[in-house]
């Protein structure tokens, strides 16, 4: 009861009321920093190339009135 009621006050405080929120709190939470992903067992992924994001896209959102 006490993790579930912790989770609850977390989405509260972010405004969040959806079950999904506090289930995603309740959800054992991995130090990712400390992961590498790997290619073994996925030949498939070796000549997939994704381009750095063009940040500047945001600009432009925010320029339009996108932001509330």
């Amino acid at each position: 009861m006490g993790a579930l009621r912790q989770a609850v006050e977390q989405a509260l405080a972010i405004g969040a009321i959806s079950s999904d929120v506090v289930a995603q709190f309740l959800a054992p939470q991995t130090n990712w920093q400390h992961t590498v992903f790997r290619l073994d067992g996925h030949p498939h992924l070796r000549g997939v190339k994704i381009d750095a994001p063009d940040v500047r896209a945001y600009g432009k959102l925010l320029a339009a009135g996108g932001a509330s």
